[in-house]
């Protein structure tokens, strides 16, 4: 998780990503998308600045309305990030994600924009900060 605050672009992580991204793709059989790795080829054409906040607080709206689908829609985060190269930074990001979830658009949006659910947020944030990191994340946050 990128708090807003430490949030960079995409060329800060993009020379790592390049080299793991195949091996994660082996390990997992997962697969990153094209217009994710574009970001990832081309780190100087990319607008992207990310960070995760967008992306919490979406998933703690989620969390309330649909408790037992929230590693569900963590994933479809995951997915649409890695694979579909959507920007998480960008309201219009999740509008395929309402539909899926029969989430209103107009109070998925009211709740995306409140200081409640970004306190929501921060607060797992923080609960993230206790958990022990790992190489991966700690090599992200170097830039390495």
């Amino acid at each position: 998780m990128i708090p807003v605050e430490v949030a960079r672009p995409v060329s800060s992580v993009a020379g790592y990503i390049s080299q793991a991204y195949q091996q994660v793709e082996e390990m997992t059989g997962i697969k990153f998308g094209e217009d994710y790795l574009w970001h990832i080829f081309n780190p100087d054409k990319s607008d992207w600045y990310q960070h995760s906040e967008k992306s919490a607080i979406a998933l703690c709206i989620a969390k309330e309305i649909y408790p037992q689908k929230q590693v569900a829609f963590a994933a479809d985060l995951q997915y649409a990030l890695h694979f579909e190269g959507r920007d998480l930074t960008d309201d219009e990001a999740y509008r395929n994600l309402l539909d899926k979830y029969r989430i209103s658009p107009d109070d998925f949006y009211i709740k995306l924009k409140s200081a409640e659910y970004k306190e929501k947020a921060h607060y797992e944030f923080a609960l993230c900060k206790q958990l022990p990191s790992h190489k991966f994340s700690a090599s992200i946050n170097a830039g390495e």
